[in-house]
């Protein structure tokens, strides 16, 4: 599919299949490299000799630089207090579409790449709240339940300790946000205590949440190391 080059494309404004969103996702597990999905990789007869074999194709769709940011935020996507709870080093995104019809949840793993979508063939089928009809509810315990069973299973000898590749010289400098800061730390935390007094929005703040780090964290774990 030609995908339209439209601002609103940002805001996933782009009707894409399963397959052609989860191959665009193989980019990410790949260093960079799309990877066309197939259906059929392979056909033996009873002897088994190789009587078709699918070929494989791939072309470099990202600078490897960029993509290992992607992946620290497809990491950082599901990290913390919203983990997947599975073994693997992961990542992934929701997704959910206007009038809750559509719930996504992409999954990235150095070795496997899932796509999971919950929707109907006719966009009337759809939730009514937020609450039933976000990817967060409908796709994403599909992705960790999936998961968890293929680490669970012997039989297929899922690699649990696979890490994704280092990202290249130039991730650490990329990643530190304070090269693009506009305000230092202390006038942007003063700009903003006085945005909450003038808007007297202090109900749902935590604590922690003017407290300012002075160094930069990158999250090394489940990056291979060069």
């Amino acid at each position: 599919m030609v995908v339209p080059r439209v601002p609103s494309l940002s805001l996933g404004s782009v009707d894409l299949s399963l397959m052609e969103m989860t191959g665009a996702y193989t980019t990410f597990a790949n260093d960079g490299l799309y990877t066309k999905p197939v259906f059929v990789s392979r056909i033996e007869d009873k002897n088994g000799k190789i009587i078709y074999q699918s070929a494989l194709e791939q072309r470099r769709a990202l600078n490897q630089l960029y993509n290992a940011v992607l992946v620290d935020m497809l990491r950082n996507n599901v990290g913390g207090g919203y983990g997947l709870g599975i073994k693997t080093p992961a990542g992934g995104k929701t997704g959910t579409t206007n009038d809750y019809a559509d719930g996504w949840f992409m999954g990235i793993t150095p070795n496997l790449v899932t796509g999971t979508w919950v929707g109907g063939d006719e966009k009337w089928v759809r939730f009514y709240t937020l609450d039933d009809g976000q990817g967060f509810v409908m796709a994403r315990p599909i992705f960790q339940k999936y998961m968890k069973k293929i680490e669970e299973d012997p039989g297929l000898k899922f690699d649990t300790d696979v890490l994704f590749p280092a990202p290249p010289p130039g991730y650490g400098d990329l990643v530190d946000c304070s090269r693009y800061k506009q305000q230092d730390p202390e006038e942007e935390r003063e700009n903003r205590l006085d945005q909450r007094i003038e808007l007297d929005e202090f109900d749902d703040i935590k604590l922690d949440e003017f407290e300012l780090e002075d160094e930069i964290l990158i999250d090394t774990s489940g990056y291979q190391n060069k």
